[in-house]
């Protein structure tokens, strides 16, 4: 998961009255550094949330999605990096607090540290379970934070899983061929035999 306007594809520089625009892979950073391949299967921008599939991540353990929604006061923790501070077996983990849902456009605010390089991170409740992610914050004040409403994040990752079907580790629905332009290794046709001379002895 992550924020959908890291998702989106970047425009290029071009020559004027020309737009180019590239769709770009991405590679997810484990905390012990470790690099894989991820692909976008879904975004939202009406909500800024995003589901990539990365592939290779067979080892770590999945984060469990939040039984209920906060309560406005509820300790939270994020885990980002922000300004881009991250070293693999060093990451951020930062404390804040649930103000509430705006009753105009579909966000929720966060008491919570955040500046550039924590968009598209995890909002968890004191279990570790994910509430939300985490998508802005305000210029002038950098504990103000904004993030998709619980609501919608549990309807968006639960539309998307049904319709990727990964929640039954279904390889072939997903066409990983496609996704990730896998190329089969070519069969090798067995040698023939020579084929011995008419007159050869027996």
């Amino acid at each position: 998961m992550t924020a959908a306007h890291i998702c989106e594809s970047k425009k290029l520089r071009a020559p004027k009255g020309i737009t180019l625009t590239s769709k770009s892979d991405f590679k997810a950073v484990t905390f012990q550094g470790e690099k894989h391949l991820a692909k976008v299967l879904a975004l939202d921008n009406s909500i800024d949330i995003c589901l990539m599939f990365v592939q290779g991540l067979t080892t770590i353990k999945p984060v469990e999605l939040a039984r209920r929604a906060p309560k406005v006061g509820d300790k939270i923790y994020n885990v980002g990096a922000p300004a881009g501070f991250f070293e693999p077996g060093m990451v951020s983990v930062l404390e804040g607090r649930y103000a509430g849902n705006s009753p105009t456009s579909p966000m929720s605010l966060y008491s919570l540290p955040a500046t550039g390089g924590s968009s598209g991170s995890m909002i968890l409740n004191h279990k570790g379970r994910l509430l939300s992610v985490l998508h802005s914050v305000h210029w002038r004040f950098h504990h103000i934070t904004l993030a998709t409403t619980y609501e919608d994040t549990m309807k968006f990752i639960k539309r998307e899983l049904k319709y990727h079907l990964t929640y039954r580790n279904d390889m072939e629905v997903l066409k990983l061929q496609n996704i990730f332009k896998i190329e089969e290794p070519k069969k090798l046709k067995p040698k023939a035999k020579p084929k011995k001379p008419a007159n050869a002895p027996k």
